[in-house]
């Protein structure tokens, strides 16, 4: 029995075992234009892709004649590209190797003639956008090839005199800050900061002729590096390019700088406060406490910020209970509150009930009374009671429980007329006639309400 059709490739994607290898792959590149254009793709499109990108890679030079052929596909599959990247319905893993496979064409026809400065330029910026791309999905292997074409072009750049790039509108600075922006990339992606650090030191002394949009790219490179570091747990490494991010976005003023730079500020001490408060040594957490209590003075994201002086205040080896409550009293004054900050205001009252079950109950008084009647859920009503029951029923501190919670439960009707269900009411009125009744009834569910 003969191979079915529908699991050959297409005749146009067949080739010729006589053909040259240049041939072949222009013959690759029309067929691959004709099916990214009007379909439909076949399955084996990726490893087409793959294998003519091997060849065309070996590929040194084409004959001068060829150059029109070889440079006019690069181009209209780069700009066949750009817009299929704009296609939500395309994976943009396809879209990353029909780019790479453009720009080695491009590469490859300048190469075959003496290009001119301009094409240089072009082939470069494609270059650096590839290797972008590539390092996005993960495809490090295509940016590492990519990236020894991005060096040649980058050389070539270094010879040309500054009245010729003037003419053509360019500074040579721009691109090779560019160009080793993307070697710093690379080698983070590696896994090698050794090199990424040595890239660095090039820049250093530019840094201070970036232009503001270079200088907000170099300083997300290097808060995107620190950040990685601190999920990997390397929180000294982490803290170090957190603060090279910080030190080069504040080499230009807020007004050179986009609207986006205060955001990226504000992310980088953010990051780098939570970096130092896991460090061991005392004066790194003293840091960490310094950032965010700057950051309180001047982030408008005032939740987080609340919660990461709360984080720093866990780390310590005594945390003074009050300072704690009047963190979290702000916090429940200024939230909008929503499911997600309801339960992350509750998980913080739980770790403040381990210090102080008294301060505790302020705190979720506080929440119950003042911030919950107006949210019209009677299931965080619910819920919140339970847990009060159960933090004044299992505290250490027996004295004033039944005075506590009927002082509450007096207010409850005229704040929630309609809130209040069958069991939240039962198990309070089983507290007031006897606290300790209910406790093991209660415990099961409140556990289930403090995990949640």
């Amino acid at each position: 029995m003969g191979i079915p059709s529908w699991v050959m490739a297409p005749v146009s994607l067949q080739r010729s075992t006589k053909a040259s290898p240049l041939t072949t792959t222009l013959e690759f590149a029309s067929s691959l234009e004709k099916i990214l254009t009007s379909g439909p793709r076949p399955f084996s499109l990726a490893t087409d892709l793959l294998e003519n990108i091997d060849k065309l890679a070996e590929h040194r030079l084409v004959a001068p004649v060829k150059f029109r052929d070889v440079d006019e596909y690069g181009t209209r599959l780069w700009n066949i590209s750009s817009r299929l990247k704009k296609d939500e319905a395309t994976s943009i893993k396809l879209v990353c190797l029909v780019r790479v496979f453009a720009c080695l064409l491009l590469d490859c026809g300048h190469r075959s003639t003496a290009g001119s400065t301009a094409n240089v330029i072009r082939v470069l910026k494609s270059a650096l956008k590839t290797i972008k791309l590539c390092l996005d999905q993960r495809h490090v292997a295509l940016a590492e090839r990519i990236a020894e074409k991005a060096a040649y072009y980058e050389e070539i750049l270094k010879r040309c005199s500054g009245d010729e790039l003037q003419e053509l509108g360019v500074l040579h600075t721009d691109f090779s800050s560019e160009y080793i922006m993307m070697r710093i990339a690379l080698a983070w992606h590696q896994d090698r900061l050794d090199l990424a650090e040595n890239w660095l030191a090039k820049l250093e002394s530019t840094l201070v002729k970036l232009d503001p949009i270079l200088t907000e790219k170099l300083a997300d490179l290097l808060f995107e590096i620190g950040k990685g570091q601190n999920g990997k747990a390397a929180y000294g490494t982490a803290a170090q390019w957190l603060e090279r991010a910080y030190d080069v976005l504040r080499l230009r003023s807020e007004e050179e700088l986009s609207s986006d730079a205060g955001d990226l500020q504000t992310a980088i001490l953010h990051t780098m406060a939570r970096a130092l408060m896991k460090a061991p040594e005392d004066e790194t957490r003293e840091r960490a406490w310094n950032i965010a209590h700057d950051l309180d003075a001047g982030s408008s994201d005032k939740l987080a910020v609340l919660l990461l002086k709360l984080d720093i205040l866990d780390t310590n080896a005594e945390i003074d209970p009050q300072d704690y409550c009047d963190l979290l009293l702000r916090i429940i004054r200024t939230i909008h509150v929503t499911e997600s900050t309801f339960r992350t205001t509750l998980h913080y009252i739980h770790k403040l009930r381990s210090q102080s079950s008294t301060l505790a109950h302020v705190v979720l008084e506080k929440l119950l009374l003042e911030r919950l009647p107006v949210t019209e859920k009677p299931e965080w009503v619910e819920r919140l009671l339970v847990t009060i029951i159960w933090n004044l029923t299992t505290s250490t501190s027996n004295e004033g429980i039944q005075d506590s919670l009927k002082q509450m439960l007096d207010v409850l009707p005229a704040q929630f007329p309609n809130s209040i269900g069958a069991s939240a009411t039962h198990a309070s009125q089983t507290v007031i006639v006897s606290p300790w009744l209910c406790v093991d009834m209660l415990f099961p569910l409140t556990a289930n309400v403090m995990t949640s």
